[in-house]
């Protein structure tokens, strides 16, 4: 389908990951009328409003970060055509913007005409080889998910034990396809471990700014 990518291209950043998976996307999922609309001088407003003005369905991919800023660019209110979908990245790991994520569902409806259910999260980061998707399209719940070889447990961050499904603590993931480096990651991001699935709440208190975001937060403010 036609997509438009608020994540800057592989050529304008070259050691990202998520430019990188971007480009792979574009190559072999886009169609004609597809864009990408994050430059180094920010958004390219012209390129978004030809793109969301289109008569056929499209596929918005950014970070919450660029996805906020595009909403803020829109002049009014519009409604996508029927069909058209949202995958956000993730991410307010910037500095100076943040919206809490029911905040930012319900303004992909209001603003787009794009329901929650047809928005799905992507969770993922440079030190781990695979990607955990949200599943509510096939399931009522919204939670992560990962392929089988990826394990998540919720870490007490006193003891580093692991805690029982359904307490709250820091997320840690086992990677079968990290043959290469680390076999485990423990993030500094908060949430709650299910059976099937996890829930992400936000980063810990007092943790690194790091991510995708703090890049397209510097595209967004020209530096």
């Amino acid at each position: 389908m036609r997509i438009l990518s608020l994540i800057p291209s592989e050529e304008a950043m070259p050691e990202s990951s998520l430019s990188y998976m971007a480009s792979r996307i574009l190559e072999r999922f886009a169609t004609p009328g597809s864009k990408t609309a994050m430059t180094a001088n920010g958004l390219d407003v012209d390129a978004i409003e030809r793109a969301i003005r289109g008569s056929e369905p499209v596929l918005i991919l950014g970070t919450s970060l660029a996805m906020a800023a595009l909403l803020e660019s829109l002049g009014s209110p519009i409604r996508l055509p029927e069909g058209s979908r949202i995958m956000d990245t993730g991410g307010f790991k910037g500095r100076a913007r943040e919206t809490e994520r029911g905040a930012l569902l319900d303004a992909y409806q209001e603003r787009l005409g794009i329901s929650p259910q047809r928005v799905v999260g992507e969770y993922g980061m440079t030190e781990l080889c695979s990607q955990c998707y949200e599943t509510h399209l096939a399931e009522s719940r919204r939670r992560f998910a990962g392929p089988p070889w990826v394990r998540t447990r919720a870490i007490d961050p006193e003891t580093l034990q692991p805690l029982p499904f359904g307490e709250r603590g820091l997320l840690a993931h086992w990677d079968l396809a990290n043959a290469w480096t680390v076999l485990a990651v423990l993030t500094e991001d908060v949430g709650v471990v299910h059976e099937d699935g996890f829930e992400l709440e936000g980063r810990a208190p007092g943790s690194e700014l790091r991510g995708c975001s703090l890049a397209t937060e510097a595209l967004l403010d020209g530096s």
